[in-house]
């Protein structure tokens, strides 16, 4: 098993690479992310890529290969459907189910949004419990667009049961890469 990955306790510096920017660990403690589901599997998107969650417009996403475009205000968004992205089966974007955008900013890039047909949830994802994901795994998988793995314990409400999640962190330059 790989070793935890230490907070590093330098000037709010931390262990991970550009991937996991410094703007979403909090207190070098925790990474802050929005997670969803996404065909049985758990992502995150770090909070500092994140520019907002909004309603799905309807009807006004237009699409090719997975990618698409949305008007929002004076602003055209590139709407990336994970579903098609990776090949886990019905795309997300054409769905009835698809509610939410989640708004991203990359660096001082356009911006690109990911529809989900449930609201995402913050969670907060302790550093130590965060690995990341090995090569061979990445080369051969469609969740490699990710670049670490937690695994999480999770209670949705006060009365249910705290659950385990494996949740995988995205790499946001790679799933963008190559639209």
């Amino acid at each position: 098993m790989a070793p935890a990955i230490e907070p590093s306790s330098t000037q709010g510096n931390h262990p991970f690479d550009e991937n996991i920017p410094a703007a979403s660990i909090i207190d070098n403690k925790t990474l802050k992310a929005i997670t969803f589901d996404l065909a049985g599997y758990w992502i995150a998107i770090p909070i500092s890529y994140v520019v907002k969650v909004i309603n799905a417009p309807p009807g006004q996403i237009s699409q090719a290969n997975g990618v698409g475009l949305v008007h929002l205000s004076n602003y055209a968004i590139t709407v990336v459907d994970l579903h098609q992205r990776l090949n886990l089966g019905q795309s997300n974007i054409d769905s009835q189910n698809q509610k939410f955008l989640i708004v991203i900013r990359i660096g001082n890039s356009d911006l690109c949004s990911v529809p989900v047909s449930e609201p995402p949830t913050l969670l907060d994802i302790p550093l130590a419990e965060i690995r990341q994901l090995p090569n061979s795994y990445r080369r051969s998988h469609p969740l490699g667009i990710a670049s670490h793995v937690a695994m999480v314990s999770y209670k949705e409400e006060e009365d249910q049961e705290e659950e385990t999640l494996e949740v995988f962190v995205l790499d946001m330059k790679q799933v963008f890469e190559g639209q």
